[in-house]
């Protein structure tokens, strides 16, 4: 039988695994989106410029990205 306070110190250290586990992947998923709204809006662009204007299927939030993206380039 594991004494109450090496019990404690395992669960203290489980929960901060857990909470950096958490932290981590909250990180790499916005990494993902933001990679996935590039690559969106650079396909925008690329289609644009063959001659497939598609603007009617863009909402606000599409549209401002590609303001992001024009302003980061």
């Amino acid at each position: 039988m594991i004494p109450k306070m090496e019990q404690r110190k395992n669960m203290v250290n489980q929960e901060s695994f857990l909470s950096q586990r958490t932290i981590k992947e909250v990180k790499q998923l916005n990494k993902h989106c933001k990679d996935n709204r590039v690559k969106k809006m650079t396909q925008f662009m690329f289609n644009n410029i063959c001659g497939k204007w598609v603007v009617h299927g863009l909402n606000f939030w599409d549209l401002n990205n590609l303001s992001l993206l024009f302003d980061e380039k």
